[in-house]
């Protein structure tokens, strides 16, 4: 199973990479407290869940970049990427006091890497499932054949899920998609409100409406 590992500081638990942690679900990330035993995380082990990992998420803060547990792993992300066993990194800010001009960030990832700020942990899951999809084709070309309807869509389906839980403005009570005959609105609206757990919702309709010429 494709997997991805959860770097991250034990400070910035409570408020954002747990939350992340329960969105993603843990058969899809490598990340302390559902992989290993409470008070056993040893150096042995990280370096066992890095090896069994696809994507290395960084989750940049002050306290990450001060961690020497972070430090380790990322170098050991580095050598990883290199020797071709973790296919991507995914670096993310978390932390409004930190930039991508933070020398104490490694020079490859300022340089390699756009790093920008999420504040929303919904969005960073969001993000890092995107990324699992498509390490998952990359690996499995015949997944990524069933799923080539969605393929240039992802930003479409972040953009809708970011609206959906954005909670600075008013929830939606009406959905609109428009397009030609067979573009495929419905299944990108049926996908989309999956996502976004909406459609599973009893007072919730999905209502498809034609207009012919």
């Amino acid at each position: 199973m494709i997997k991805a590992f959860l770097s991250h500081s034990s400070k910035d638990k409570e408020h954002y990479v747990r939350n992340v942690a329960n969105w993603l679900g843990k058969e899809n990330i490598i990340y302390d407290e559902f992989t290993f035993e409470e008070g056993e995380r040893t150096l042995d082990q990280i370096m066992e869940g890095l090896g069994e990992s696809e994507l290395f998420v960084l989750f940049i803060s002050n306290s990450a970049l001060e961690s020497e547990w972070v430090k380790k792993e990322i170098t050991e992300s580095k050598k990883l990427l290199d020797e071709g066993k973790i296919l991507k990194i995914f670096p993310i800010i978390i932390d409004n006091s930190i930039n991508h001009e933070d020398q104490r960030i490694p020079d490859w990832l300022r340089k390699d890497y756009n790093l920008q700020p999420i504040t929303r942990a919904r969005t960073a899951a969001s993000r890092i499932k995107n990324h699992l999809y498509k390490i998952s084709w990359q690996k499995h070309p015949k997944l990524a054949k069933i799923s080539s309807l969605f393929v240039g869509r992802n930003d479409k389906l972040e953009e809708f899920e970011e609206r959906i839980n954005d909670y600075t403005k008013k929830k939606p009570t009406v959905i609109f998609a428009s397009g030609l005959i067979g573009v495929g609105r419905r299944s990108f609206l049926s996908k989309a409100l999956i996502k976004c757990n909406i459609q599973k919702k009893s007072n919730h309709t999905l209502c498809y409406i034609f207009r012919q010429k």
